[in-house]
């Protein structure tokens, strides 16, 4: 049964302003992705035990009076005739330690979701926007990224003074992930929504009223082009994080012009050579994390329309701040497609993505990169980029190349003072590579991390002789990794890139990407995290995931 606290958490009055200061450790550990389908569907044991308490005796007390259950229906089922998606949603829905309240808000789709808590200083809330797609009501806020189901659950309730499990219970499910751990929690027992006055709660469009008499008729119809914009950022809001590693999924809402030019270039970008040429999203164009989206108004013409988009982008959900975007949308054989994103906030200097993947592929450079064949659905383009033998700059380096790096050394005076290690960092780093020299004696001695100015790599020992896993981190924070394969000396990695051994423990050599010339790189001690996109990729390469700090 809820304890005092538990309750009040539940029913607290939503006067209180929001605080954007500390919470506790627990709820203030941010989930960076939306669990996949799959990973919802493993954690349904988990569902079962927070449902029935973690001992499985654990009796719930449904407080509330018959009154209390017919407002929070009678406010459901208002809003289910003006939004249908978000009615399943909406009330204050009563955890253990925290309770959920969900509002609807004044664009369609979209809901205010405020977590109650309390923490030091006493009780406080956060806001975040979440929108519906299918079932799912995918939030993203704060505490990163999070996913919420209704369901029916089987409950331990009181009667009589006697536990007896019931399977009726509306339960809403909040899936979430930090790091490799996978989590659900549960909320229960939903109540009317109260009033918050707080100005930023309006601003945001969010409301606890009724729906007006306007909002609940029966909508005009909408253009084609907004429907399509619409599921495409429904889309894109899910798969943020790894949407170049999934964008065959969304081919057919992109012309074959724009999906041709879009999968070239971000095939390129994904070499390490080129790894900073296409180096913001695309989609929100920006290098900040992207929160949510609207859909301003819409131009038709006759085989055309202009959709203008706002999404709310920055570094921190507390500082996002408003991006326009227009999308141009196309019919092609009664087909509405995206034609082309053009970037609006910068106005007037106004760009497009078109514009610049055009300028990307068009480069010499890149002329023997080939075109993808698109005539059916592709593949997604994957982060492990293949060895190219032939690569005119994979070419061993003669005996000058490398007296002119070990020039280079003997200029710096003392360059193992480059060299990131302390204390016992050194010691640890070896006993990592000889563990790995039975295994894996070539690769051994270029297992661990690696720097030069402003970029990192991780070399990851893979069960494959020969064979390893180069991360790469660029000046942005960016990750993309490659399949390594070690020849001897050499440690070749994505479009023939590569290290090669100086007979220096701690030092490596590398090519510049441009005249070909080899410079140091150094031992540090730094240790990536890892997403899962490329935990994935690892994993199908057969590569291990640590290292040796």
């Amino acid at each position: 049964m809820f304890n005092s606290k538990n309750l009040l958490i539940g029913l607290v009055a939503t006067s209180i302003s929001f605080s954007m200061g500390n919470i506790t450790e627990a709820i203030a550990q941010v989930s960076n992705r939306y669990l996949s389908d799959q990973e919802i569907r493993s954690l349904e044991p988990d569902f079962d035990v927070a449902a029935l308490g973690s001992s499985r005796v654990r009796a719930y007390t449904d407080i509330r009076s018959a009154s209390e259950i017919t407002q929070v229906n009678n406010f459901a089922n208002a809003w289910a005739k003006a939004d249908p998606s978000i009615s399943p949603f909406l009330g204050m829905w009563s955890g253990w330690e925290e309770s959920y309240s969900f509002y609807p808000s004044q664009t369609k789709g979209q809901i205010c979701a405020v977590l109650t808590f309390y923490d030091e200083g006493g009780t406080k809330q956060k806001i975040s926007i979440g929108r519906v797609t299918g079932d799912k009501l995918l939030v993203s806020g704060d505490f990163g990224k999070t996913t919420f189901i209704r369901k029916k659950g089987g409950l331990i309730r009181k009667q009589s003074g006697v536990a007896v499990p019931d399977q009726k219970t509306d339960i809403i499910a909040q899936y979430t992930t930090v790091g490799s751990r996978k989590s659900v929690f549960t909320y229960i027992f939903p109540t009317r929504l109260q009033e918050i006055r707080d100005r930023r709660f309006a601003d945001l469009g969010c409301t606890a009223s009724l729906p007006s008499q306007t909002q609940t008729q029966s909508p005009t119809q909408k253009h084609p082009s907004e429907s399509i914009v619409f599921d495409f950022y429904t889309w894109y809001f899910q798969n943020s994080d790894t949407y170049r590693r999934t964008l065959s999924q969304k081919r057919r809402a992109f012309t074959p012009e724009l999906y041709r030019n879009l999968d070239r270039a971000i095939r390129i970008s994904e070499m390490p050579r080129w790894s900073g040429i296409l180096n913001f999203d695309v989609f929100s164009n920006a290098q900040v994390g992207s929160y949510s989206f609207q859909i301003d108004s819409v131009a038709p013409k006759q085989d055309s329309a202009e959709v203008y988009v706002t999404l709310q982008t920055g570094l921190g959900y507390s500082r996002r701040r408003p991006n326009p975007i227009k999308v141009l949308v196309s019919k092609n054989n009664n087909r509405w497609q995206i034609a082309d994103f053009v970037y609006l906030r910068d106005s007037p200097n106004i760009y497009s993505l078109m514009s610049i993947l055009r300028g990307i592929n068009q480069r010499q450079d890149f002329n023997e990169i080939p075109w993808g064949n698109h005539e059916n659905t592709p593949s997604a383009p994957s982060s492990s980029t293949p060895v190219r033998p032939t690569d005119a700059i994979a070419k061993y380096p003669t005996n000058e190349d490398f007296k002119k790096v070990d020039r280079i050394l003997r200029a710096s005076r003392n360059p193992a003072s480059l060299v990131n290690l302390k204390g016992n960092q050194q010691n640890q780093r070896r006993k990592f590579q000889r563990e790995w020299e039975s295994r894996n004696p070539a690769a051994a001695k270029f297992l661990g991390s690696w720097y030069t100015g402003n970029k990192s790599f991780y070399v990851y020992p893979s069960t494959a002789k020969g064979g390893t896993c180069v991360v790469t981190k660029d000046y942005q924070g960016n990750l993309t990794m490659q399949i390594g394969t070690v020849l001897n000396r050499e440690l070749r990695y994505g479009g023939g890139k590569g290290f090669f051994w100086i007979d220096r423990e701690n030092i490596v050599a590398s090519r510049d990407s441009g005249n070909g010339d080899l410079y140091p790189i150094y031992a540090t001690s730094e240790v990536p995290e890892l997403p899962a996109s490329i935990i994935s990729d690892m994993d199908r390469q057969k590569c291990i995931t640590t290292l040796p700090f």
